[in-house]
């Protein structure tokens, strides 16, 4: 488990990190960077793994071609029930600092702001993105490396699953993780994004 998380991180280190912007009006100026459809991977600020910095997030869109409007969904919408990233992270404030609920959803997306970056590989076909998403996170999340920093907002999560595993999701952390023809097409999938400019632009398909 440990080898195959440390090999997905090593993986997607060479992958463009985008940043959720200092404003909603910022956030759409990268839409020509992300594909049509694919899976989104979360990092946190101060939170590594295996010498990288550590997935705290897997993303889909389940709908064909709404790929950027679900990363939105996270960012700049400022609706909890329009994001499970958004509703976890929300509880974890709350959690911490009580005194903040009247204004949890500007303290939802500053946090986001100032501290999620995230990276995008394109799937088209949306079973290969369930399927590659749900293996991610069980393995990220069965990992005993893979392990949150002492300062990391997740720990006052009032979801078990969320302090234990050191994702902001609690589905398929049980997964069946990557097996080694599993890891190859994951790596087919990078190398292919990578092979074309911009990193999979609208259009593409795989």
């Amino acid at each position: 488990m440990s080898k195959s998380c440390e090999t997905i991180h090593k993986l997607i280190r060479g992958l463009p990190k985008h940043e959720f912007g200092h404003s909603p009006q910022e956030f759409p100026a990268i839409s020509h960077e992300i594909p049509s459809n694919g899976i989104s991977l979360m990092y946190e600020k101060g939170e590594f793994g295996h010498g990288e910095k550590r997935i705290v997030w897997v993303g889909i869109n389940e709908a064909d071609g709404r790929f950027f409007d679900r990363i939105k969904d996270h960012f700049p919408n400022e609706k909890r029930e329009s994001s499970i990233l958004r509703g976890s992270i929300g509880g974890a404030l709350l959690a911490r600092h009580p005194g903040i609920r009247d204004n949890i959803e500007n303290c939802i997306s500053k946090f986001i702001k100032d501290n999620i970056s995230f990276s995008v590989i394109e799937v088209n076909q949306c079973q290969k993105r369930v399927e590659i998403k749900k293996q991610l996170v069980g393995t990220v999340a069965q990992c005993k490396e893979c392990n949150p920093s002492h300062d990391w907002l997740g720990l006052h999560s009032d979801k078990d699953k969320i302090v234990k595993h050191g994702l902001w999701q609690v589905q398929h952390i049980n997964h069946a993780p990557f097996n080694d023809n599993d890891m190859l097409r994951f790596k087919e999938f990078i190398e292919n994004g990578q092979r074309r400019t911009g990193l999979g632009k609208r259009g593409n398909s795989q």
